[in-house]
């Protein structure tokens, strides 16, 4: 079973001001890193990091061994286009892929590794609390055409919501399913409490 992780860091960090959010520090380590190490320690088969907005900057901040680069030229269409860019360099070698945003940085190899458990074909490993879904989620490959076909800056909620049947959910404990920081405000309320 191959698992690739898919990780969205070519936004444009509009609501954050002039430096992209991506590379502020938490604890001393670029956000984006963050996402990047718990993707590297985890049990995925591959780690591709879709750029777009500063991606000079942000391939220098984590450009590492084991990870693969994808060029989103389109990333002002917004995520549907990341995801698209990242599903299409995939080359179908994987039986799924799990998409994380590189804006969570609290997402713990711990939580990967136990979607990663669950994994199914033909299923939508999605990570839950209380009821309400979070990310980041893993998808087989069956659903790669229906995530090339989306648009917009919704990410994958329609594939999710159109193959509700389909939904594997993984019960967590942790809030970092829903920690994105997209705002200085976030980013300020965020030091400190990972």
């Amino acid at each position: 079973m191959k698992i690739a992780g898919l990780i969205l860091a070519a936004g444009g960090s509009s609501r954050m001001g002039d430096q992209n959010k991506l590379l502020q520090l938490i604890d001393g380590t670029p956000m984006v890193k963050k996402v990047v190490a718990s993707c590297l320690h985890s049990n995925l088969s591959s780690i591709y990091v879709v750029l777009g907005h500063d991606s000079e900057w942000i391939n220098n901040c984590i450009s590492t061994e084991g990870i693969n680069f994808v060029n989103n030229e389109d990333w002002r269409l917004g995520m549907a286009s990341s995801i698209n860019s990242g599903i299409g360099a995939m080359n179908n070698d994987f039986d799924g892929a799990m998409i994380l945003l590189g804006d969570m940085p609290y997402i713990e190899t711990k939580l990967i590794d136990q979607m990663i458990e669950l994994f199914q074909e033909y299923k939508i490993v999605v990570p839950v609390k209380n009821g309400r879904q979070g990310n980041p989620v893993l998808f087989s490959s069956t659903f790669f055409n229906d995530l090339q076909s989306i648009d917009g800056d919704k990410g994958a909620k329609r594939v999710i919501q159109e193959n509700f049947s389909s939904v594997v959910p993984t019960h967590v404990m942790t809030n970092a399913i829903f920690r994105d920081i997209d705002t200085p405000q976030q980013m300020k309320d965020s030091v400190g409490t990972s």
